[in-house]
């Protein structure tokens, strides 16, 4: 085989790798929307039980609108989009995202080391 041929080969490899993990990102999201969306409403279903009145309940109903609205992002946006708002935030805010990496490296840290 000619190395242009390789190369070619190569590319189709790539274009192909990519676009399955694409496909598997989108079904990964699905699913993720989906879980989310099931999880705000059963915090909206539990909301009205929960001891401390109606301030507890309009705090935890607060909460469900978070998670659903978090649903409905995931659902509505690609990866890529994902990944420029994520930026956008580390440049607005590069301080609360440090701290919030340090926090996360640090229960993702003892999550591993007590197993």
């Amino acid at each position: 085989m000619s190395e242009s041929s390789n190369m070619s080969n190569f590319g189709a490899q790539t274009s192909e790798f990519l676009n399955d993990t694409e496909e598997a990102l989108s079904a990964g999201r699905a699913s993720a929307a989906t879980t989310l969306s099931n999880a705000a409403s059963a915090i909206e279903e539990r909301a009205t039980y929960l001891p401390g009145g109606q301030k507890v309940e309009g705090m935890v109903r607060g909460a469900a609108d978070k998670v659903a609205a978090t649903a409905d992002y995931v659902r509505t946006h690609d990866s890529k989009a994902m990944m420029a708002d994520v930026e956008a935030l580390v440049k607005s805010h590069p301080g609360r995202s440090l701290a919030v990496a340090g926090v996360v490296g640090f229960l993702a840290g003892r999550a591993f080391r007590d197993r």
